[in-house]
């Protein structure tokens, strides 16, 4: 009779525990490497979503500043807050022709949230503002929209472009949650800061724009930017922790690099 080999069980148990150490080993690294590239698609697609938005605003009213664009002079006052409420007397006009531009789904409220390095969680937004949540399943909770940019230190704008900047003026700051309600909830994962510029554009906060805007520095001096600041960076404490994050993403090509 002809005798077939086979594993023993011992052999088969040490290739199944070589296995498992494998896998033990290389399974976060590919679940981090996965999440990353989700929030990268997810923060390429809200910002083309709201780029498109405010250059259409500006390109229906054929007006090169979108304070003048009818949106934004439907704000009934200085700003419309996210204290304000998107059915208050101030912002209800505005979000009502903002719902042209953006599809809106519905209207609830905020989630609580994190910074990036996880040490704080952040309630001064959530006390009576609102969540929008838009047709891809990104919700926004702004900050400001503002009818004029009325910061008293406003720079001149030939000073900002011989730096090679493009922001002249801050018409509102953004908050996007890429994924909705969706976890990890955390700025630098899938929360992201904009401001928006005069022009229509959306200038990711802390960026090379933004500080130049801000300080009127070269970049390699200005304590602005996310680069000398910190502010994608586990390291820093403060309650602005990850506010650069979508500098960072943006400026490395759209890759999370961290």
């Amino acid at each position: 009779m002809r005798h077939c080999k086979a594993f023993s069980l011992a052999e088969v148990l040490i290739t199944l525990g070589v296995i498992g150490v494998v896998v033990a080993v290389t399974l976060p690294t590919l679940i981090s490497n996965h999440n990353k590239h989700v929030w990268e698609n997810g923060l390429k697609t809200s910002y083309s979503i709201f780029s498109q938005a405010f250059q259409k605003m500006m390109a229906d009213d054929g007006v090169d500043n979108i304070a003048d664009t009818e949106v934004f002079r439907a704000i009934n006052g200085t700003s419309c807050r996210y204290d304000s409420g998107v059915n208050s007397d101030v912002c209800k006009n505005f979000y009502s022709l903002f719902k042209k531009y953006i599809k809106i789904t519905k209207i609830s409220t905020l989630n609580n949230y994190r910074y990036y390095n996880l040490s704080k969680t952040s309630n001064y937004l959530l006390s009576s503002g609102d969540g929008i949540f838009l047709s891809n399943g990104a919700l926004l909770f702004s900050y400001s929209f503002r009818s004029s940019d009325n910061n008293t230190d406003k720079p001149d704008c030939k000073d900002v472009v011989a730096l090679g900047g493009k922001m002249c003026s801050n018409m509102g700051m953004i908050f996007v949650d890429i994924n909705g309600y969706a976890k990890p909830n955390t700025f630098g994962r899938d929360i992201y800061a904009f401001i928006i510029s005069q022009n229509g554009n959306l200038v990711p906060y802390l960026g090379k724009d933004s500080a130049l805007y801000n300080e009127q520095t070269a970049l390699e001096n200005n304590s602005v930017y996310w680069k000398n600041n910190n502010k994608c960076d586990v390291s820093d404490t403060s309650e602005t922790s990850g506010y650069g994050c979508a500098a960072r993403i943006i400026e490395n090509g759209w890759k999370m690099d961290y």
